[in-house]
Formats: structure tokens, C-alpha cells, sequence
């Protein structure tokens, strides 16, 4: 799971408040406009999408439909949701046909990292993962091999 984004929060006296799902604020804006604003968890975050439209209807729809597009890109790309295309590519070392929003993101970073002469390098999943969990084990990422770490991940 990712770590969690509020508990630093929490721990100064702050408290993290839920809205419902689909729970929806609407506000007047100017003499014939909606400000429609709504929030809800994802990615390990509060994600807020607002829209402003003559029609208070209209941009409650457009942000249901935002919230499914995330969840839908969710299932494709979470690397913590074992059943994610990303995560069997991950566990698996590949992937029969994949979506094609994978497909085409993987193939933007290949080019980087060719274009970048390997700076840009889409295979840090091991670093990550290693870096929270000396994080949470409070040795923080000093002494982090990336060259041990990688030769580690390496099957």
C-alpha cells in the first residue's frame, strides 16, 4: 500500500474528513454559471474535481464521469492492486496484450530513455519499493544502492 498521505497531518492536530461518494458542492458563480466541486479518495490521496458550467447538472455528470475515467486508468496503471495490468507486467516480466494505454505509455518511455541515453529510466519500481521500506523500518534512504537494488530485482 502507499504510505499515507495525511498521517503527518493527523499528528499535529488535524482531522481528516471523508465526504460521501459522490457527495457534490454547488455553488452560483457570476449571474449564470454552477461551480460544482466534488472529492473522494483515490491513488492514496483526496482527489477534487471542479467544474464551472451554465448547467449545475451538466457538471455533476462531467465529474462522474471524470471519477470513472480515474478509476478505470486506477485498474490499468496502480502498481498496488495486484490484478493492474502494471503489476502483472511487473510481477510477470510481461504482459499479453495489453492495454493499449499501457502499451503507448510504455512505448513513450522507451523513447526517453533512449532520447536521455538511459537517464530517464521507467524500471525504478525496485528503488521505490525500497526506499519505503527503509523509510518505515526509519533508516531513511542514505545508503540506498541503486545498483544492488536493481541487480536484487533483476530474475
Amino acid at each position: 500500500m502507499p504510505p499515507d498521505p495525511t498521517a503527518a497531518l493527523s499528528g499535529l492536530g488535524f482531522e481528516l474528513v471523508q465526504p460521501s461518494a459522490g457527495e457534490a458542492s454547488v455553488h452560483c458563480v457570476g449571474r449564470d454559471g454552477f461551480r460544482v466541486q466534488s472529492r473522494r479518495p483515490a491513488m492514496g490521496t483526496l482527489v477534487s474535481v471542479t467544474t464551472i458550467h451554465e448547467s449545475a447538472a451538466l457538471g455533476e455528470d462531467a465529474i462522474g464521469r471524470a471519477f470513472e475515467e480515474m478509476d478505470r486508468l486506477i485498474a490499468i496503471f496502480s502498481r498496488y492492486n495486484e490484478t493492474s495490468a502494471l503489476s502483472v507486467l511487473n510481477a510477470e516480466g510481461r504482459l499479453e496484450s495489453p492495454p493499449p494505454e499501457l502499451a503507448l505509455l510504455l512505448s513513450a518511455a522507451l523513447s526517453y530513455h533512449r532520447l536521455s541515453d538511459g537517464a530517464f529510466d521507467p524500471t525504478v519500481a525496485p528503488l521505490v519499493d525500497r526506499r519505503h521500506t527503509d523509510e518505515r523500518a526509519h533508516r531513511g534512504p542514505a545508503g540506498l544502492d541503486a545498483e544492488a537494488v536493481a541487480a536484487d530485482a533483476v530474475h
